[in-house]
């Protein structure tokens, strides 16, 4: 493999997620039994909490100039989040669950950009 194939895998790989939960919060959030309105109302403070997220990891990412812990972390709480929207059954947990996947959003990928553009 060239390296032009290892980031075009890493980009799919990572990108994959991001676009899940762009595409489907709203329908998840519509399963934990509001309508359609309200459900697309309900997502403005999780994208919002992700931005939080996103402008402090990009700050503290840049001071710290360590990408890989920046990267780590939200994949990690991307998959605590997924865990606990599968396993738990109260919905109040669940719609927490929506706050930690959405940390995952939009930092990996620009860490991702970010990491690639430094090191490729």
């Amino acid at each position: 493999m060239d390296i032009t194939e290892i980031d075009k895998s890493l980009s799919t790989n990572l990108l994959s997620c991001f676009y899940t939960l762009k595409t489907f919060l709203p329908a998840i959030i519509k399963g934990l039994g509001y309508t359609s309105v309200t459900a697309n109302l309900m997502t403005v403070p999780v994208y919002f909490w992700g931005l939080i997220t996103f402008g402090f990891t990009a700050y503290m990412s840049d001071r710290t100039a360590n990408r890989g812990f920046w990267i780590g972390g939200p994949l990690l709480c991307l998959i605590i989040g997924y865990a606990i929207l599968i396993s738990v059954d109260s919905l109040a947990v669940r719609y927490f669950a929506c706050f930690i996947t959405v940390m995952e959003r939009d930092v990996v990928h620009s860490q991702h950009a970010v990491f690639a553009a430094r090191v490729l």
